[in-house]
């Protein structure tokens, strides 16, 4: 051991080196020695996925759910590299599928950011929580959403994972879709039964959000899927004052093209074009004056 609590075992289980691994135990070196953090031999051989090494080390009593210094379990580390065939043996060795991390994030939120959809399944199989709540609110489908892990998305979306579960903002996964522009998963999350115009704490729709980070392609979906293109949130705004200030003239025009009331006034009194014209958003000036002329006997 070196003065960091660094052991040969731990350079064993981190190199799959097995026989290297079975000698230094039977010679009595400490499984669960830990390094400067925290780390026992177990979380190297999960971090590189050395499955060998790692039932070795399990068979001679291993802590399959030892901590290190920020909480973490050798569970995640197997997730979040696609460690597939460690993350087996960790789960059949007694693996907490819902440790937690000191942020409050399990092995599957790692999973779901990395999309590896693998260990989604092989997790869910060992009856993990399926709407685990890290220290933010977001569930396995709000990261899979802001990762746009489609496949990862699917896999809880099938095992029936809450479509509209909230973080502690209001968002739900189709928030967190929109804002990224996660398309793919916005589709699926829609399909699924998501409410497409559920709002957040301050009242924004996902369209809300879409337009705000001019998420052009989600945008489309959820208007195509019937999102309300004149819903009403934060500042009394709809969807085409926020894409009217901020010139982003696809969805300005996509949103025209589907009925957006471009006479809607904010709680200021503002309309689209007022913001648009305080912006100096001149593309969004030019589509306006005309759509509102065209339109005016449609609006009034």
């Amino acid at each position: 051991m070196n003065e960091s609590g660094y052991t040969s075992l731990h350079d064993a289980a981190r190199d799959n080196a097995c026989e290297a691994t079975a000698a230094l135990l039977k010679n009595g070196v400490d499984v669960n020695a830990l390094d400067q953090y925290g780390y026992p031999p177990l979380h190297w051989a999960a971090w590189h996925n050395a499955y060998e090494a790692a039932a070795i080390l399990l068979e001679h009593d291993a802590d399959v759910n030892a901590q290190n210094d920020k909480g973490f379990i050798p569970l995640h580390w197997a997730a979040w590299n696609n460690a597939h065939e460690t993350a087996a043996i960790l789960l059949g060795n007694g693996a907490d599928v819902n440790g937690k991390n000191d942020d409050g994030d399990t092995p599957l939120h790692w999973a779901a950011w990395r999309n590896v959809y693998e260990a989604e399944a092989l997790s869910l199989e060992n009856r993990t929580e399926l709407n685990p709540r890290e220290k933010s609110g977001y569930t396995l489908l709000h990261w899979a959403a802001w990762r746009n892990a489609y496949r990862t998305a699917v896999v809880l979306i099938e095992s029936g994972a809450d479509v509209n579960a909230r973080n502690h903002k209001g968002y739900t996964p189709l928030h967190i879709a929109a804002e990224d522009n996660a398309h793919e998963v916005a589709i699926a999350l829609i399909d699924h039964g998501a409410d497409i115009d559920a709002t957040d704490e301050k009242g924004d729709t996902a369209l809300h959000v879409a337009a705000s980070h001019n998420s052009h392609e989600t945008a489309a979906y959820l208007v195509k899927d019937g999102a309300n293109v004149n819903a009403v949130g934060a500042n009394d705004w709809t969807p085409l004052h926020i894409t009217a200030r901020d010139n982003a003239r696809q969805i300005v025009a996509m949103l025209l093209e589907n009925r957006a009331n471009p006479n809607l006034k904010d709680k200021n009194g503002y309309t689209p074009l007022d913001l648009a014209e305080q912006r100096e958003a001149l593309e969004a000036v030019k589509m306006l004056n005309v759509r509102r002329g065209r339109r005016r006997w449609l609006w009034g």
